[in-house]
């Protein structure tokens, strides 16, 4: 086995390269590290694999690349691995369209059983450790190595290369097994657990909410610092959690806060009762920990490495590649995690670098590792480390260990020690660069040689009372360099005391956080609206996700549009300009914060938590303020109204708020305001949406099926039946539609609904030779895919006998579509209903414009045909009209012999209900 490393620069190179080392006659695996788009590396894997067919080829898009001793980024490197002997390759994919499985991909039984499995991974579509923990049950001997495919750091366009062909979606991969194939895979990353020892008490996947029955943003605050939500993750970054058991330590890098703040999530599955601690590591000591390895003939080596631990080591990633590639020429790539085999066990590394060494030949594959670098830390690391932590009496004898504190040096932190009385007695070099003082200038000083003069002297005095106290402060604070310039720092401020809890000294940990704080600023123009000056959409939807405020009000200007394009866009802006001075003025009188939404749409929210109808009557009173106002412009008297919509929600008081603004617009004769509020539907929406996706998945809908009763000589010899569609539910009750369907009416499963009513109506029409009825709503005639489905199901099956029931709880609007329907499904044999006739939008315009073979009476006039004259003589209208249309009539809703025989005497053709039949799954069964 050999390797030949290339970076490609250009086609001809490329060429070049293959041809002059002869690789068109060689065999092998060649591994693609890309940092360009997805069509520039798909066509240089063509080129490649027309010169090299023998040759299998695989690849990954990386978040940076490397080639023997250095780092790229944006580059593409090729990797050739050359068979010399009997090793063996067999690529292979798994995604959601696949549909071999992975059991048949590993117990192959006409070949061995693989001894490696390089993957790469999407990981924003497929849990990969779900994958290799597939790979351990089932082929517990094959090694895993790769990587989560990973991009430029937006996390949005990773990729994966299977030959030439682009994937982005799932997983690919190679297995090899040879008789002479040896392998080796080496894993470090230097972290060393700090701190207590936490049990996870609530998880979902790779979100973790409670750590010991405590939220975990609570524990990262009183650990870490109160403000590391506010610059997360990059704030925890150095502080990754580590996954302890008995196996091996595995790192867990936070990736970001959940979208209620209450969580956050990890780059890796955490479970309930695994047991985690806080961790740290210190570059330097990191470093010396990166093994070396031996330049050995017929050896191949692949480095994977994570972008979170460059994004660590920065710049000095390059003396980690530098000594692995010492001796023998590796190539390899940074991923959003890599995957590695420790201690015979497949797992999803963090903020590590796994190397893979091959071979054919009878070499001994080892790695040469310095001592052991939690052993070579200095005490001032370990001082540091446990400064890091709070101080609690699980970590009291920790504490004491920082009597050494003074040499706790980090070159990312600056670092300062002063005496109970605030004179400052060490700082490092990070202070003196930062600050533009010498430590001679420093030491014996006071921190107020670096205080700025528009810092407040309340936040002194609040940090010396607390400090003072014994407890740790943390904040941000703006100090001043020697030439004058302002910088801010992220500082945390820790007591320590000597063994009789007297306070004998003061350290400062402080981060340079200009850079966010600048950009923060910049954000909070974003959060502004360039004509009011008003807080914007953006900044309303991140206030109520921080505070306790649950009510939101909108007021929409009516008919703005017409004013903005009579009188001009210029002046349209006047109007809002002074409609948004007349609000601010009034939000200082009912303790509202106004924002300026979009075009003539504002928004108010109370300051404080109010309850549902105070805020209703104040939002009324700003809306009769308001339009009890003089607008005037230029000269112009204005008169402005609003539509008001208010919602009310701990989680989407925006969105009520809005869709209550949309109603208010509609009624354009209302004065009042439309509130929406959070309920029960939301709950029942949620729970019968995942009921419905569960029974479409377990066969769980079940059309059942009620005759419908000739009541004339003219019909008779043909039966007709009702498909109505029933969900069993998991505890085994049976439910009926108008439990479930209005909530699915704006899901995908309603029409997967419809589709299989439709499947079940053609099947069993053919089977039992006889006619069925299915019900439409004007959305499914109006779905183009519906209606292309239903086509197909009646050109398939051209003995099926359908008639297609027509219902709908709004009125029809677009004939000109529902007669493009029928006129097609007439044309396939099908006939058309009108069903519920006499109620609701069911009305005698449906009787011309669409022309029905039947009509159905609606249940609610055949209930009361016996108590009501009026239900009697509305009956029989509809049934003489229809016949002198030459329509049949079925009645609905028949549960008694008296009802039939009434319908029977006022010339109803057919009757359908409890009397004739009760709906059933199977067509023979049901009669009364």
């Amino acid at each position: 086995m050999r390797q030949l490393i290339h970076l490609f620069k250009s086609t001809e190179s490329l060429n070049e390269f293959i041809l002059s080392n002869r690789l068109s006659k060689e065999r092998g695996l060649i591994q693609i590290f890309s940092g360009l788009n997805e069509s520039h590396t798909a066509s240089i894997a063509k080129q490649i694999i027309s010169m090299t067919p023998t040759f299998c080829v695989i690849g990954t898009s990386t978040y940076g690349e490397i080639l023997a001793e250095k780092c790229y980024s944006n580059q593409l490197v090729i990797h050739f691995c050359i068979f010399e002997k009997d090793t063996q390759i067999e690529p292979f994919e798994i995604n959601s369209s696949t549909t071999v499985s992975l059991a048949d991909i590993l117990t192959n039984p006409y070949r061995r059983s693989p001894q490696l499995a390089i993957i790469y991974a999407n990981a924003f579509t497929i849990n990969p450790e779900d994958v290799i923990r597939q790979f351990y049950h089932l082929v517990p001997d094959c090694k895993v190595v790769g990587g989560i495919a990973a991009d430029d750091g937006h996390f949005q366009s990773a990729y994966m290369l299977l030959g030439d062909k682009v994937k982005t979606n799932g997983l690919i991969g190679v297995l090899l097994y040879g008789e002479t194939l040896k392998t080796l895979i080496t894993s470090f990353e230097g972290w060393r657990p700090i701190g207590r020892q936490f049990t996870v008490t609530q998880a979902h996947k790779n979100t973790v909410f409670k750590l010991d029955d405590r939220p975990i943003i609570e524990i990262y605050n009183d650990y870490i610092g109160e403000h590391i939500t506010q610059l997360f993750p990059k704030s925890v970054t150095e502080f990754p959690l580590m996954l302890r058991n008995s196996k091996r330590n595995i790192l867990r890098a936070p990736i970001s806060l959940t979208k209620c703040g209450q969580g956050i999530i990890y780059a890796g599955t955490l479970k309930v009762g695994d047991k985690v601690s806080f961790s740290f590591a210190d570059v330097t000591s990191t470093l010396k920990g990166t093994p070396e390895f031996f330049n050995q003939k017929g050896v191949c080596t692949l480095t994977f490495s994570c972008a979170a631990r460059r994004s660590f080591l920065k710049g000095r990633i390059s003396e980690e590649i530098e000594r692995i590639s010492k001796r023998t020429e590796s190539s390899g790539g940074f991923f959003y995690g890599e995957f590695s085999t420790v201690r015979s066990r497949a797992e999803l590394l963090n903020l590590s670098t796994t190397v893979l060494q091959l071979s054919e030949s009878d070499v001994i594959l080892e790695a040469n590792r310095r001592s052991d670098p939690q052993r070579s830390l200095p005490n001032s690391t370990q001082a540091l480390t446990n400064l890091a932590t709070k101080a609690s009496a699980e970590h009291e004898a920790l504490l004491y260990s920082l009597r050494q504190h003074q040499n706790a040096l980090d070159s990312s932190s600056i670092i300062s020690i002063t005496s109970a009385s605030g004179v400052i007695y060490y700082v490092n070099k990070k202070f003196e660069q930062i600050s533009g003082y010498s430590a001679d200038e420093l030491i014996g000083n006071t921190h107020r040689i670096i205080r700025h003069p528009k810092m407040k002297n309340r936040v002194f005095e609040q940090l010396w009372k607390t400090i003072s106290k014994k407890k740790r402060w943390s904040g941000l604070l703006r100090n001043r360099r020697k030439d004058g310039s302002s910088y801010y720092v992220k500082t945390i401020i820790y007591p320590i005391t000597d063994e009789s809890g007297e306070i004998k000294e003061y350290v400062s940990i402080r981060n340079d956080v200009t850079d966010i704080v600048t950009a923060r600023q910049t954000i909070q123009k974003q959060n502004t609206d360039a004509l009011t000056h008003l807080p914007n959409r953006a900044k309303l939807s991140k206030d109520l996700e921080r505070t306790p405020v649950e009510s939101v009000a909108i007021f929409d200007i009516k008919n703005f549009k017409l004013l903005n394009d009579y009188w001009g866009i210029s002046y349209g802006d006047a109007v809002i300009k002074l409609v948004a001075e007349r609000f601010r003025s009034l939000s200082f009188n009912y303790s509202i914060k106004l924002y300026h939404l979009n075009g003539a749409v504002f928004a108010i929210r109370p300051i404080k938590p109010i309850k549902i109808n105070p805020f209703k009557f104040l939002a009324m009173e700003i809306k009769e303020t308001l339009e009890s106002s003089d607008f005037v412009v230029d000269g112009h008297n204005h008169e402005i109204n609003f539509s008001v919509g208010l919602g009310n929600s701990k989680k989407r008081a925006l969105a009520y708020a809005e869709s209550a603004t949309i109603e208010a617009k509609h009624d354009s004769f209302s004065s009042s305001l439309i509130i929406r509020t959070e309920d029960s539907e939301t709950d029942d929406f949620y729970f019968w949406l995942e009921e419905t996706k569960l029974a479409l998945k377990e066969n769980r809908v079940i059309p059942y099926f009620q005759k419908v009763a000739t009541m004339t000589s003219e019909g008779r010899g043909h039966r007709k039946y009702e498909a109505l569609v029933r969900i069993r539910l998991r505890d085994g009750e049976i439910v009926s539609p108008n439990r479930f369907l209005n909530y699915l009416k704006k899901t995908r499963y309603y029409q997967a609904l419809t589709h299989l009513m439709v499947d079940a109506t053609v099947k069993q029409s053919i089977e039992s030779n006889c006619f069925i009825s299915v019900n439409l709503s004007i959305q499914d005639i109006l779905d183009v895919k519906t209606v292309r489905y239903i086509i197909n199901a009646l050109e398939s099956n051209p003995a099926a006998q359908v008639i297609f029931e027509i219902t709908e709880s709004e009125a029809i609007r677009d004939f000109a579509s529902i007669n493009s329907f029928i006129q097609q499904v007439r044309a396939l044999g099908a006939l058309i209903a009108i069903d519920d006739f006499g109620s609701g939008y069911s009305n005698f315009i449906y009787l011309v414009e669409i022309k029905p073979d039947y009509i159905k009476i609606d249940g609610s006039i055949i209930k009361s045909i016996q108590s009501n004259p009026n239900s009697k003589h509305v009956t029989r209208s509809i049934i003489d009209m229809a016949k002198s249309l030459n329509i049949k009539t079925i009645a609905e809703f028949v549960s008694d012999k008296q009802t039939f025989d009434i319908l029977k005497q006022l010339g109803a053709g057919g009757a359908q209900g409890f009397y004739i039949a009760r709906p059933c799954p199977d067509i023979e069964e049901g009669y009364s």
